[in-house]
Order: structure tokens, then C-alpha cells, then sequence
């Protein structure tokens, strides 16, 4: 028997360098650079710990570790982080997007029923403070 009689390995073996000649080399590193500037757009935080999951596994990153809760924790608004840290702390990443979802569902509830007595919003609750800071411009020295 030769070695191309052996079918499972040659077929093994063609699939070894099809993916080698193929695959994006560049893939978990540009995962990673997304991942450092992924926001949560108000309410979708359901999409956004998608696209958080889908990056970790492009990056090759693990799901749960401290380390990933905090990247998640990061591209959240500062109200909804504030919720998900408050005491008692959310010890796992389940734990972590589930009170973040909790929190988006509250603060829609509340600004619903705001809307409904008529009480103006005096601030924007879903907020992204990264959103903030850019939107405001910075006071000016005058030119003369």
C-alpha cells in the first residue's frame, strides 16, 4: 500500500494546507484591537455581549476569567456599570451579563414611566461616558 492509497490521511493532509494557505493570520489580533474599542450603543446590550463573545473567541481570549469580566465591564455605560458592581458583587461572567441586561431593562422602565407622568429627563441614564467626554467641547482661549 502506498501513501496515497491511504485516503484519511491525504485528505487530512489537504485540509492541514488548505487552512494553513488560507486562514487570516491577522484575525485574533484585529479581534483584539476591536475589542478594546467595543461600546455598548444604548439598548442593545444584548448585541453587545455578542459581539463581545464572538471577539473573545476570535481573539482566543477565555470567557469568565477576572480579566474578561473586566473588558466587558469597560465597553459598558458608566449607569450600567455602576448597577452590575453594586453590592452584592456578581462573582461570575454569567452573573456580570445578566445585571447588565437587568440594568438596561430597569432604566428603559424608568425613563418609560418618566415619560408617562411627564417628567422631563434631566439626564441621559444610558449615557456612554466615553460618548460624553468626546460630544463636549472644551472652552477655547480666544484668538486675540
Amino acid at each position: 500500500m502506498t501513501p496515497l492509497d491511504n485516503k484519511p490521511d491525504m485528505w487530512r493532509q489537504f485540509a492541514q494546507q488548505f487552512i494553513s494557505t488560507f486562514t487570516d493570520t491577522q484575525k485574533d489580533q484585529c479581534a483584539r484591537n476591536q475589542l478594546e474599542s467595543l461600546k455598548m450603543k444604548w439598548p442593545e446590550v444584548d448585541q453587545y455581549t455578542m459581539d463581545f463573545e464572538k471577539l473573545m473567541r476570535e481573539a482566543r481570549y477565555r470567557l469568565g476569567t477576572p480579566k474578561s469580566i473586566q473588558m466587558y465591564l469597560k465597553g459598558l455605560p458608566l449607569s450600567i456599570m455602576k448597577d452590575v458592581l453594586r453590592a452584592p458583587t456578581a462573582t461570575t461572567y454569567q452573573q456580570t451579563i445578566e445585571r447588565a441586561a437587568d440594568s438596561v431593562k430597569s432604566q428603559q422602565l424608568i425613563q418609560s414611566l418618566e415619560r408617562m407622568r411627564g417628567v422631563p429627563q434631566r439626564f441621559a441614564p444610558y449615557t456612554n461616558l466615553w460618548q460624553t467626554l468626546e460630544d463636549k467641547e472644551m472652552p477655547r482661549e480666544p484668538l486675540y
